[in-house]
C-alpha cells in the first residue's frame, strides 16, 4: 500500500472481447490518500473510450490495460522489414498491408500481409494450426511470444494469430489494435514498454496503454482458482471473501455498485465473467503501481524491440516449466509439416 501519491493517478482495466457485450472495464481514481474503485461498466463506443481515456489523462498520468496481446512474435516480426513494433502497428490496414486485419477464409489466403486465421468456423478438421504455420513460414514456437510461454501457476496463452476457439485471441487483437491501441497512439498515447519502463511513462504523464492477461492476473493477486471456473457464477460469489480481503488489507474503497457486484458473484448486469475478469485484471494493476510487484523482469532488446510484455507477470524461466494440458511443449516443428 502506497502512502503517498502513485505513479499514476487513474487506472482502467478492460477486459476484451471481439464482440462489444463482452467488453468490460473497471477503473480506479486516486483520491485523498486510497484508491476508489467503480466498475464494472460495459465499455462504449471505441472512439467515445480512448477519446475518455485520453480526457481522463489530461491532469495526470494514467495507466489503461487491455486483454489482448500487444506486441509480434519476434520471429512474425522481423519478416515485415519494419524496425519495430510500433513502426508495423503504423502501417498495419494500410498501403501494402492493407489486408493486415482482413482474417484469411482459406489457407491459400494465409500470409504475413494477411494472417489471421480463419474467417469462420468450417467443418470438422479442415481448419489447423499447421495451416496457419505453413501459410506465416513459422514454427509453432515462433508464433508465440516470450511472455506468452507458461509456467507453474502461470497458463500457456493462445497464440496471436488464431481465431477458432474460446480461448482464441485473433479477432479481439484485431479490435484491440485497429480500433484502440493505434489510434490512441496516433493521438499521442505511450505504449508499455515499447516507449520505456513504467516509471518514466508515468513521469511524463498523459496516457500509458499496456497489456494485460486476467487469467495471470488472478494468481498476481493471490486468488486459487483450483477447482472453480470464471464462468460460474457460484464459483465467482465464493470468491467474494478473497476479493474483499485483498481491497480491505490494500485499503480500496469500492463503489457500492462494485461492492455488490463482487458480493452477487458479477450477475448478468455486471457484465458476468468479462466484469469479473476486469475487476480482478484492475487489482492486479493496483499491485504493480503500488510496487509490490514488479511490471516486468528484466527484459531482452528483442521483447522491448517487438514482443512487449504482459502487466505484472514474471517469465516463464522464473516460474520454472511444466508439461501439462494448460502449458503444451513447444516442439520447434518445421512450418511445412502440413501443407494447405
Amino acid at each position: 500500500m502506497v502512502e503517498s501519491s502513485p505513479r499514476f493517478h487513474k487506472l482502467f482495466h478492460a477486459d476484451w472481447s471481439m464482440h462489444p457485450h463482452g467488453r468490460w472495464f473497471a477503473s480506479a481514481v486516486w483520491e485523498t490518500g486510497s484508491w476508489l474503485l467503480s466498475g464494472p461498466t460495459r465499455v462504449p463506443d471505441l472512439d467515445h473510450y480512448v477519446s475518455d481515456l485520453l480526457t481522463a489523462s489530461a491532469d495526470g498520468a494514467v495507466l489503461a490495460g487491455f486483454d489482448f496481446p500487444i506486441g509480434l512474435p519476434l520471429a512474425f516480426g522481423q519478416k515485415t522489414g519494419c524496425t519495430d513494433f510500433s513502426e508495423a502497428l503504423r502501417l498495419f490496414g494500410t498501403g501494402d498491408w492493407a489486408t493486415f486485419y482482413d482474417v484469411a477464409e482459406t489457407p491459400a489466403d494465409i500470409s504475413p500481409m494477411r494472417p489471421f486465421y480463419p474467417a469462420k468456423s468450417g467443418p470438422s478438421g479442415t481448419q489447423s494450426h499447421a495451416q496457419l504455420l505453413h501459410g506465416l513460414g513459422l514454427t509453432k514456437k515462433q508464433t508465440y511470444r516470450q511472455c506468452e510461454i507458461g509456467g507453474p501457476g502461470t497458463k500457456t496463452a493462445s497464440p496471436l494469430f488464431w481465431t477458432l476457439g474460446a480461448a482464441a485471441v485473433g479477432k479481439a487483437t484485431i479490435s484491440g489494435w485497429r480500433d484502440v491501441i493505434a489510434p490512441a497512439r496516433q493521438r499521442g498515447a505511450r505504449l508499455w514498454p515499447f516507449d520505456g519502463d513504467l516509471d518514466d511513462l508515468a513521469t511524463k504523464g498523459g496516457l500509458v496503454l499496456a497489456e494485460s492477461y486476467p487469467g495471470d492476473a488472478y494468481g498476481q493477486i493471490g486468488l486459487s482458482m483450483a477447482g472453480k471456473s470464471k464462468t460460474n457464477r457460484e464459483d465467482r460469489r465464493t470468491l467474494a471473501p478473497a476479493l474483499l480481503h485483498w481491497a480491505t488489507s490494500h485499503n480500496l474503497r469500492l463503489s457500492p455498485h462494485l461492492d455488490k457486484a463482487i458480493q452477487k458473484g458479477f450477475a448478468a448486469k455486471h457484465g458476468i465473467d468479462n466484469g469479473f475478469d476486469a475487476v480482478v485484471g484492475l487489482l492486479a494493476m493496483i499491485a504493480v503501481v503500488e510496487g509490490e510487484r514488479a511490471a516486468a523482469p528484466d527484459l531482452s532488446a528483442d521483447v522491448l524491440q517487438w514482443e512487449g510484455w504482459i502487466l505484472g507477470r514474471q517469465s516463464a524461466a522464473a516460474a520454472g516449466s511444466v508439461n501439462t494440458a494448460d502449458n503444451p511443449p513447444l516442439e520447434d516443428e518445421p512450418s511445412d509439416s502440413a501443407p494447405p
